[in-house]
């Protein structure tokens, strides 16, 4: 079970491997089992479960946030452009899901934390989120990301933070004393927080 909130609708759902049989559960999911292949890219190609949840508190949960470390730089001569940024995860986060929308632009080269990174131009064109990496364990103050791109327009970037727990004030559902959660890599009491910038 996880709880998802979007930024861009303010809407929040809870997700699940697992059908409405699940007993403590089951009662929130009352749809799918669909894919979120362009709503959440990481779980891409995974059938799941879902039902509307709870609004949170304000500030409850957490989105991303990217920042400019520094104005875009365009080469005159290539018209390519470079992003400097750095993408900023909530409090507690153990993952970090960022892709790209490459579909009207190239992905020319990318670094994160100054270390260079695949530009799988295979993608480009094909997927919505086509290129993107996952980063866990991020840094509390930061993922430093340069990206040059060939094309006009703003990049769409679509962040997705994952937390352990499920946020309070929800109605999540509560595990008897002799129960758990599933292990990783199941949704097993996360919360993600998804948001998309043009950048």
């Amino acid at each position: 079970m996880a709880y998802i909130r979007e930024a861009e609708t303010g809407s929040a759902q809870w997700l699940s491997d697992g059908g409405p049989e699940q007993p403590g559960v089951g009662r929130l999911l009352t749809a799918g089992p669909d894919r979120f292949d362009v709503a959440i890219p990481p779980l891409a190609g995974a059938p799941l479960y879902h039902g509307p949840a709870k609004e949170p508190a304000a500030g409850a949960v957490a989105g991303p946030r990217i920042e400019r470390i520094v104005p875009d730089q365009v080469d005159a001569a290539t018209g390519q452009r470079t992003l400097r940024l750095r993408v900023i995860p909530p409090p507690d986060t153990y993952l970090v899901d960022l892709r790209a929308d490459a579909r009207t632009r190239d992905i020319v080269a990318a670094t994160v934390n100054d270390l260079a990174v695949e530009v799988n131009t295979t993608a480009i064109g094909k997927e919505q989120w086509g290129w993107g990496f996952r980063y866990a364990a991020p840094p509390s103050q930061g993922i430093d990301l340069t990206i040059r791109t060939q094309g006009g327009g703003p990049l769409p970037i679509r962040v997705v933070t994952t937390v352990p727990g499920l946020p309070e004030g929800v109605d999540a559902p509560t595990l008897p004393a002799d129960a758990g959660w599933a292990g990783w890599p199941a949704l097993s009491g996360q919360t993600l927080a998804v948001k998309t910038f043009a950048l």
